[in-house]
């Protein structure tokens, strides 16, 4: 089936976008409506428009933390979690990384709300991400450049957070010194954790990719920086970041956010997907594609 970019016009939705897919065989996402965070539910990616919704959390007062940045979706022991980083109640324009959890195991289940991701409480993080390896959970985080934890649980940090890059690259610095917004992709037991690069509101903005060369991975000498971006603008679609990795149809997909408008930053992203390709374990992403078949 052929599709365009963007897939989803609606600019709330489509900002950070993260696309996971359920057990149940639906996909499953969830965005920013400011006062709470929304998730959605649909089949296939030609039904993401008019995807089913429902409130994972809804803040009722000022004591609330509101304003979730990049919220995102994962299944962890048997309950969807969600991490996001809502402005912090009485720390004005200070995010830090908040967790709701699901009652069941059904993704459009109610959601509990666990307040600040431990270890973490009352600091400036963003963009927090969680992946399994080797029988243990870690979160990579935008918090002192990128930073990586053990988690204890899914709600807790095990120590404080280790920074493994920061933005020292030209293509890193446009704008603003910024790297964040990471995701793992594994492939064939090899991780990689792919992140966003320069100020996010800038045409710019690109991916970057780290690559684990094995051993302890909390040491930051085993990261390896990829030199040059893996995924800039192209094609009439600038600033593409803020990725996430599902699979679509057989076929691994990656699903960012980018401007079709020069120049129209944050109010100008719409989320977009399209498969990409390995070469020798090593993920070819290509360039942003305005048509792609699925």
């Amino acid at each position: 089936m052929k599709f365009s970019n963007p897939v989803l016009n609606v600019n709330k939705k489509s900002r950070d976008p993260v696309i996971v897919l359920g057990g149940d065989g639906y996909f499953y996402s969830c965005y920013n409506a400011v006062d709470r965070v929304m998730v959605r539910k649909f089949a296939s990616l030609s039904e993401i428009e008019t995807a089913e919704e429902k409130a994972a959390y809804v803040c009722t007062d000022e004591s609330c933390p509101r304003d979730w940045y990049a919220p995102e979706m994962h299944l962890i022991d048997g309950h969807w979690y969600i991490y996001g980083a809502p402005v912090i109640p009485g720390m004005p324009n200070i995010h830090g990384t908040y967790v709701l959890r699901s009652k069941t195991a059904d993704a459009f289940s109610d959601y509990d709300f666990c307040g600040p991701l431990k270890g973490l409480e009352n600091k400036w993080s963003i963009d927090a991400t969680v992946f399994e390896h080797d029988g243990e959970w870690y979160s990579v985080i935008s918090y002192n450049g990128l930073s990586i934890a053990r988690m204890k649980d899914p709600v807790t940090l095990a120590h404080e957070p280790i920074t493994i890059a920061n933005a020292e690259l030209p293509w890193e610095c446009v704008g603003s010194p910024i790297i964040e917004g990471p995701a793992a992709l594994k492939k064939n037991d090899i991780l990689y954790i792919v992140y966003s690069a320069s100020e996010s509101r800038c045409d710019d903005y690109c991916l970057g990719i780290l690559t684990f060369k094995g051993g302890d991975l909390l040491d930051p000498a085993n990261w390896e920086k990829h030199p040059e971006p893996v995924f800039s603008k192209a094609n009439g679609l600038h600033g593409p970041g803020h990725c996430s990795f599902s699979k679509m149809n057989g076929q691994d997909v990656i699903v960012y956010h980018a401007n079709p408008v020069s120049g129209t930053g944050w109010t100008g992203s719409f989320l977009c997907v399209q498969p990409f390709k390995w070469e020798n374990d090593f993920p070819v992403f290509g360039e942003p594609l305005k048509e792609f078949e699925l």
